[in-house]
């Protein structure tokens, strides 16, 4: 009876924990206008630039985006007719996602350097009718499942580098 009683209160508090956990992550909305820079908090419908354990939603009709420094956030979804173009020089950091590090309907064009990394299921997702334009370096690692899970289009270029971590390409 006691190990019974110790063994509900145990998996209740791991489940408080994980709600509480993957409640601190905030949904960010890319809303434009300001301009077509990532960095400035007047895009985003938070008014804050989106950081470490922001999911990132850029949604379709977007237009395009120039993200041109670094910063770490924990996953990006790109929408279709959406454009996110990572610039030479500057890094993009996504981890600790659940399902999915950078999800593409839209285009992601990536001249910087690209690390996806602690996603439990798919590192990069590209749906069909998603493109990657990949000049940069990319990094991916995934926990479980797939490190790139495609049924876009994946383009290299020369000069350009890809890791897997886990090498499921599915």
């Amino acid at each position: 009876m006691k190990q019974a009683y110790l063994k509900t209160i145990i998996l209740l508090t791991i489940g408080l924990l994980c709600g509480f956990i993957t409640s601190l992550s905030a949904q960010i909305y890319w809303q434009g206008g300001a301009s077509e820079d990532w960095h400035d908090e007047d895009n985003w419908s938070s008014n804050t630039v989106p950081g470490p354990g922001d999911d990132v939603i850029i949604p379709s009709g977007a237009g395009t985006i120039y993200y041109e420094i670094s910063e770490e956030v924990e996953s990006v979804e790109i929408g279709e007719k959406s454009k996110l173009v990572i610039t030479e020089g500057a890094e993009l950091y996504v981890a600790g996602n659940f399902r999915f590090g950078l999800r593409v309907y839209g285009t992601l064009e990536n001249h910087g350097f690209l690390f996806i990394t602690d996603i439990v299921h798919f590192g990069l997702d590209l749906k069909r009718g998603g493109l990657v334009e990949h000049y940069g370096q990319m990094k991916v690692k995934a926990i479980d499942r797939y490190g790139i899970y495609s049924y876009g289009n994946f383009v290299t270029y020369k000069g350009s580098s890809i890791a897997i971590g886990i090498f499921n390409i599915g």
